[in-house]
C-alpha cells in the first residue's frame, strides 16, 4: 500500500456530533438559547411568519457576531435545514 493511500485510510479527525450553532448552547444562558431555538423552529417550520418577523440566517448570524460569537451564516443555514452534523 502506498504512503498516500495509507494516510487517506487512517483519518485522525473525529466526527463532530454538534454543529457550530448547537455548540453555542454551552456559552449562552438558558433564556438566550431557548430564544435561538424558537427562531430556528420558526425558520424551519413557519417560513412566512419568520420572514415577516425579519428572521433569517444572515440576520441571526449578524446578531451573534455582534455579541462576539464567531459563526457563519452558512453554519446557521445548515442547522436550520437539518444538514449539519447534529441532525
Amino acid at each position: 500500500m502506498s504512503e498516500l493511500l495509507s494516510k487517506l485510510k487512517t483519518s485522525t479527525k473525529t466526527r463532530q456530533t454538534r454543529c457550530g450553532l448547537s455548540l453555542l448552547e454551552d456559552n449562552l444562558d438558558a433564556a438566550e438559547w431557548d430564544q435561538i431555538c424558537l427562531i430556528v423552529e420558526d425558520m424551519r417550520n413557519r417560513r412566512a411568519e419568520a420572514k415577516a418577523k425579519g428572521y433569517s440566517c444572515s440576520w441571526l448570524g449578524r446578531i451573534l457576531r455582534e455579541h462576539g460569537f464567531l459563526i457563519s451564516d452558512n453554519t446557521i443555514q445548515r442547522h436550520v435545514r437539518k444538514n449539519c452534523c447534529c441532525e
